[in-house]
């Protein structure tokens, strides 16, 4: 307690900054650079202002230094396939979407459909199926930044995710009764 008491107003402003930054280049503005300029900055005023040392704690501490890098490691690699995983999940779910619609709209089956590559650039923008399926190599980027940044995504798909998701549950539960009041309303046109 006597640390919270001890730091100055400043350094929870700034620690809120750096955090909520590294949220925004983490996850929505997807940059791993700008993610890690602002990870730097962050250590570097902790150096300047408050007189941290984290380097010099890693280095009097090897033993130590090395498990936490090593957990940090193994969490990062687990929360990556999580990630990685969720990703595929909604990819899917937009390809059912656009294969329906496109299916609907050419009145042929899917197996007819997926040979021309015209229509799967129109729907899909590709031209051949196999060019649908996300690929590990196209995301390294994001696969490696959930990897460093785990706890910040881990964050963010606790805050973020979770609460999109309970809101998208409580409008699906209710869109059906508006949808109801805004015909009864308009029954007349």
């Amino acid at each position: 307690m006597e640390f919270f008491a001890a730091v100055s107003i400043w350094f929870w402003v700034i620690t809120l900054v750096s955090l909520s930054s590294l949220c925004f280049f983490v996850e929505v503005h997807e940059s791993g650079m700008w993610a890690a300029v602002s990870f730097i900055s962050y250590f570097l005023l902790g150096y300047w202002l408050w007189d941290m040392h984290p380097l010099k704690a890693a280095y009097d501490n090897p033993n130590t230094t090395f498990f936490v890098l090593l957990s940090y490691l193994i969490v990062g690699i687990i929360w990556s396939g999580v990630k990685w995983f969720n990703l595929l999940k909604r990819e899917r779910k937009k390809f059912d979407i656009k294969k329906t619609i496109m299916i609907k709209d050419q009145g042929r089956p899917w197996d007819e459909l997926r040979e021309d590559h015209d229509l799967l650039y129109k729907y899909f923008n590709c031209r051949c199926v196999k060019d649908i399926i996300p690929s590990a190599d196209n995301n390294k980027g994001n696969i490696v930044r959930w990897m460093a940044y785990w706890p910040v995504s881990l964050f963010w798909a606790v805050v973020h995710d979770l609460l999109h998701d309970i809101f998208e549950f409580i409008y699906n539960l209710v869109a059906n009764t508006y949808q109801k009041m805004a015909n009864k309303i308009f029954a007349d046109l």
